[in-house]
């Protein structure tokens, strides 16, 4: 980061919210569920800007690179336009890095928000402009669960985004939803929530430090290059990816981080829940995280409400927290 922090306004009803398809192109192929998203947002009082490639389909990404930027730098350039978020994450963001104008994104300070491939643009903002960005809901996943977002989810976006003070301490979310209903034939009936096991105290103890969020396989795609994580004094969130994502993944990738020495100076370590690891496999993924992280002694906690899971907290990426035990806290404010 360069710096200090730098807040974007708080966002107030009106206010105009581009939406972006930085990786994957599912805007495109669940056009309905898009556009229950955008309705969804419109209803919180926000007026929606999709942007013009944003629902362009090109295989594996939404578009090509130029036209990807083009989006981001329209919308970080549009006076009006108060919150950037995406439609969807992907695989395919960190192709942008290289093409972003930092002197225009740092011009124009605004609310950029998303999570699992997200985790690469909102990275190299905060890295190259200091400006605190968002791990928090996307437009298909989120604002467009049917028939309506998870309240849980909309309220702390809002109380994190739209509040210029320090948003405390992470609440506990008591429900998990594990269930998939293909987006193709998504307005059956509402997803169940099903208790959730709780947040699980790997290491105990005191951290404070910057928090850093992100996707545990995407940050690891960031290692040697300019946006690679500085993790240096912070309390790093790391999330699970959804679907084919196994343990064993998780542990080749945390243990590419220690040894690409991520993890040296790390004040503590959050570690995001699953919805499709059943309570072995959590087992299993707790002992990973205890033995890739048992040499240097920080605080650890695992099986955290945000990312992947739903309904899910948003992290700002940027402000002082402190992690004591099952808890998390931010203590500065994420806007101003």
């Amino acid at each position: 980061m360069t710096g200090s922090a730098v807040l974007p306004p708080r966002l107030r009803p009106g206010d105009v919210v581009a939406v972006i398809s930085p990786s994957a192109g599912d805007a495109a192929r669940y056009a309905r569920r898009a556009a229950r998203g955008v309705r969804a947002l419109e209803e919180l009082g926000f007026v929606v800007d999709v942007m013009p490639n944003a629902t362009r389909d090109r295989s594996w990404v939404s578009g090509t690179v130029r036209e990807r930027v083009d989006d981001v730098h329209r919308a970080f350039a549009d006076e009006r336009v108060r919150a950037i978020a995406s439609f969807i994450g992907g695989n395919h963001s960190a192709q942008l890095l290289g093409s972003l104008d930092h002197d225009l994104i740092a011009g124009n300070p605004k609310v950029l928000f998303g999570y699992s491939d997200m985790t690469s643009l909102l990275h190299a903002v905060h890295r190259m402009t200091g400006l605190v960005t968002f791990y928090g809901p996307q437009v298909l996943p989120q604002f467009g669960e049917w028939p309506r977002p998870m309240r849980e989810t909309v309220d702390h976006f809002r109380a994190v985004t739209s509040v210029a003070a320090p948003a405390g301490a992470f609440p506990v979310l008591d429900g998990i939803v594990r269930e998939f209903i293909d987006w193709a034939d998504d307005e059956v009936r509402p997803r169940e929530q099903e208790k959730a096991t709780g947040r699980r105290v790997i290491r105990d103890g005191r951290a404070r430090g910057p928090l850093v969020a992100g996707c545990l396989p995407t940050i690891r795609h960031l290692v040697g290059t300019p946006w690679q994580v500085d993790c240096r004094g912070s309390v790093l969130v790391l999330d699970i990816p959804d679907s084919r994502y196994r343990v064993a993944d998780a542990d080749a990738d945390l243990w590419h981080l220690r040894n690409a020495r991520i993890m040296d100076g790390l004040a503590g370590l959050v570690v995001c829940r699953s919805r499709h690891f059943d309570e072995p496999l959590t087992d299993q993924l707790c002992d990973v995280i205890d033995e890739v992280t048992r040499p240097y002694g920080f605080p650890v906690l695992a099986e955290f409400e945000s990312g992947h899971g739903d309904p899910a907290l948003t992290i700002p990426i940027g402000p002082v927290a402190e992690l004591s035990g099952a808890e998390l806290t931010v203590l500065d404010a994420a806007v101003c």
